[in-house]
């Protein structure tokens, strides 16, 4: 009778182990992703988050952000996904992926049990498409946003009249964007652009005027700066006043 207690007992203890083991394996497979949907700065409510796994059409997560912006899903299985931010008059833009900008694309990667925070940048299509001027790139293909290559001295854009009638326009809020960082143990901030040319003017219908930003050489000392979503505003004149604005990454 001894003999047969000293048997059951490792079994049963070692059982309980290999339970208790799948139990945590189980849960340490999951992971969560929670973030705030946003324009610029201001938190946007109602917009519909959707987690879509690589290589799959449907998607595997929903949900609805709250009155702050913000979101969250639990129990996602690890793996590649494409998130994305749906609201009537925005469309997706870029997202922020555990403190680092992403303007290139939607896609995530969760380890087993990991909790990532990933924040949705939303632009404002409806402004975009009833400008009456229309932004592209020096090769005439129009752009919402702009990603300025790493190092560049300066960047360049069209503005473009699609009407039949003179437009008279101006840009503002370049001397707002301002990178931080550091420098060592210094924290630093400068200011993104030095100069932009020209700031206005007016453009004759089917006309195209190339403006030219100017990037101060000072933003490229910083050994880290703190990633963030920067802007240039462009507004027409003569009514209907109608404000563009335009969103770029370094």
């Amino acid at each position: 009778m001894t003999y047969k207690r000293s048997i059951l007992y490792p079994l049963s203890v070692l059982c309980a182990m290999l339970i208790t083991s799948c139990s945590n394996e189980d849960e340490n497979k999951y992971c969560s992703v929670s973030g705030t949907a946003r324009h610029y700065n201001d938190p946007i409510n109602a917009v519909k988050v959707t987690l879509v796994k690589e290589g799959e059409s449907v998607p595997k997560h929903l949900a609805v952000t709250n009155s702050d912006g913000t979101y969250s899903f639990t129990n996602v299985e690890a793996g590649v996904y494409n998130i994305y931010g749906e609201k009537e008059s925005y469309v997706s833009g870029y997202i922020i992926d555990d403190g680092v900008l992403n303007h290139r694309t939607h896609t995530i990667t969760l380890s087993p049990g990991q909790e990532k925070k990933v924040d949705l940048l939303l632009n404002d299509h409806s402004v975009l498409e009833s400008s009456r001027l229309t932004i592209t790139d020096m090769a005439e293909n129009p752009i919402e946003s702009i990603t300025i290559p790493k190092y560049a001295s300066t960047y360049a854009f069209q503005l473009f009249n699609k009407t039949m009638d003179p437009i008279s326009w101006q840009i503002y809020d370049v001397d707002r964007n301002v990178v931080s960082g550091f420098i060592g143990y210094e924290f630093v901030s400068y200011r993104l652009f030095s100069g932009v040319n020209p700031t206005s003017g007016t453009l004759q219908p089917g006309r195209n005027v190339a403006v030219t930003l100017t990037i101060s050489p000072e933003v490229y000392t910083i050994e880290s700066y703190q990633h963030g979503v920067y802007q240039i505003s462009l507004s027409t004149l003569d009514p209907p006043h109608i404000p563009i604005y335009l969103p770029f990454a370094i």
